[in-house]
């Protein structure tokens, strides 16, 4: 800065020194070829183009900062997870036509209260009543152990151990080519499998009061009656079930109506009354909700011609929120409805509409959430490619692709309903949702 040789005060030259550096005039030391300028200085004696050195601190002195500073390269992978959001989840290395396991396993995994109680049970079988004589054990330690491995790594995960003794657990899945390849399967019967696995090993423990089969066993009932004489109706039945399936045909466009026709079978059996064979009609109906229901697309039928399974390329759209109450029971519809009354009333009562459906609990009015999806990409079940995605939050997702993840969007995801040759949705995972009331 240059100093103006008719006003050579030093207090005016510190002020302006201040306008620039924010170092109070008290604070400064100005130094000239190492000797320290005087209070009554002139400064008109010095000459043209000397330097002056500034020596003094700001008026704000930068506090301390509270926590050590730790640079990326310094965390573990477990850290890096916790603490950085935008680092993608731990894709699964794919260790031969593998990719069918991996999809289903990046599923399950994102139904959280399985996955916490699996990380337990990995640690403390005991608490679930495990014992060494279960059928189910080592399957069910070994995915607890890899969801562990997984939540901490932020590199592709490589299931060696879990893929072990699953084919040992479940030999079909060990089958291989003439050269010793093993061959690719249905992500449909891997899931049934460990889906059953769990539901019988993983009982009630301090993770899942009510064990695996709490979260996804709900009861139908079925009713007979032939359709050659009226008369004759057979006892109602009821059972459990685990998943509902969409068939499709060609008046199959949305998924309600692939699994209404699923819901309703054509059976031949002994009738008492007419002392013969006879035709019955078999109609299933909810009468109790889980919460969380898978929902499988029977893509594939056995051809004779070529001893394969064939797929089915027909587009079925699915939606994200899946409302199952035309698929009730009577006396299921009724409770549905008056919890949806209930809602409704609140909501129209409440200066808040969001703090109305707090009252709201999942599970209770028979709306679902899509929360991952298994596709297929390929014209056979035990050839092509699968992938697996699950929800983040909000509209964002993630895509598994064995060992490469990426994030996309909803809009992506409702693009899985078929009709090409590109991935198409297998198998849709629900979750219990709020009641909201239609628009």
């Amino acid at each position: 800065m240059d100093v103006d040789a008719a006003q050579p005060s030093l207090d005016l030259f510190k002020a302006q020194i201040q306008s620039l550096s924010s170092v109070p005039v008290d604070r400064q030391k100005l130094i000239v070829k190492g000797r320290q300028l005087k209070t009554d200085e002139d400064l008109s004696k010095l000459s043209e183009g000397t330097k002056v050195m500034l020596m003094g601190s700001a008026e704000v002195i930068a506090a301390a900062p509270e926590t050590k500073v730790v640079f990326e390269e310094d965390l573990t992978d477990a850290q890096k997870v916790s603490l950085v959001p935008t680092v993608l989840p731990a894709g699964l290395q794919n260790l031969g036509n593998t990719c069918y396991l991996a999809s289903t396993l990046q599923c399950f995994r994102a139904i959280v209260p399985l996955k916490e109680a699996l990380k337990e049970y990995a640690v403390k079988p005991a608490a679930y009543g495990a014992t060494s004589a279960d059928f189910g054990r080592p399957v069910a330690h070994r995915m607890g152990a890899l969801f562990s491995e997984m939540d901490s790594s932020t590199k592709p995960v490589v299931p060696f151990g879990f893929i072990t003794v699953f084919r040992q657990q479940f030999p079909q899945f060990d089958e291989r080519t003439r050269e010793g390849v093993h061959m690719q399967q249905d992500a449909d019967e891997s899931f049934s499998q460990i889906l059953h696995l769990l539901c019988e090993s993983v009982r009630a423990g301090s993770s899942l009061p009510d064990g695996a089969r709490g979260l996804f066993e709900g009861n139908m009932i079925s009713r007979l009656k032939c359709l050659e004489d009226p008369s004759d109706i057979g006892e109602d039945r009821i059972e459990p079930f685990f998943k509902l399936r969409c068939h499709i045909t060609e008046e199959v466009n949305f998924l309600s109506d692939g699994i209404k026709r699923s819901l309703v079978e054509e059976i031949e059996k002994n009738s008492p009354v007419l002392g013969r064979n006879a035709k019955y009609s078999r109609e299933s109906r909810i009468i109790k909700l889980p919460e969380y229901l898978p929902v499988q697309f029977v893509r594939f039928f056995w051809r004779t011609d070529t001893q394969k399974k064939s797929k089915i390329l027909r587009k079925v759209t699915f939606p994200i929120r899946f409302d199952v109450f035309q698929f009730c029971d009577e006396s299921l519809q009724k409770q549905l409805s008056e919890h949806r009354n209930k809602v409704d009333l609140a909501v129209e009562s409440s200066s808040s509409p969001q703090d109305a459906m707090e009252i709201d609990a999942p599970g209770s009015s028979g709306v679902y959430e899509l929360c991952a999806v298994i596709t297929h990409k390929g014209r056979s079940a035990d050839s092509g490619h699968y992938i697996g995605w699950t929800r983040d939050s909000g509209e964002d997702w993630f895509q598994f692709d064995d060992d490469k993840v990426s994030r996309v969007k909803e809009e992506d995801v409702l693009k899985l309903s078929g009709g090409g040759d590109w991935h198409m949705a297998y198998i849709l995972f629900y979750r219990a949702a709020p009641w909201r009331r239609p628009k």
